[in-house]
């Protein structure tokens, strides 16, 4: 098991996360936000810097944060649309 797979499964074995209810329900399906909640703290980890980029699906998803990423993957684009309407505070 790589040092990525173990901060992985530390991201994922942490209590869901708090999806942003400020944020109006028609946005995001009831899957959607099952998803946000079960692998959130790792999305918001690799978009905060807090795991090396060593593999092309870290950096992809890293990059998709750019406004002007094109082709964004399924959760890719879930998490993206998520950060632009959760609460910066």
């Amino acid at each position: 098991m790589t040092n990525t797979d173990k901060l992985r499964q530390h991201y994922l074995t942490m209590p869901h996360y708090h999806f942003d209810m400020t944020i109006d329900d028609y946005h995001f399906s009831d899957k959607d936000q099952a998803d946000i909640a079960k692998y959130g703290n790792w999305f918001q980890a690799i978009w905060s810097d807090k795991v090396p980029l060593v593999t092309d699906k870290l950096k992809r998803f890293y990059a998709a944060k750019n406004p002007n990423a094109k082709n964004r993957g399924k959760y890719e684009e879930l998490w993206y649309q998520y950060k632009l309407r959760e609460l910066p505070f």
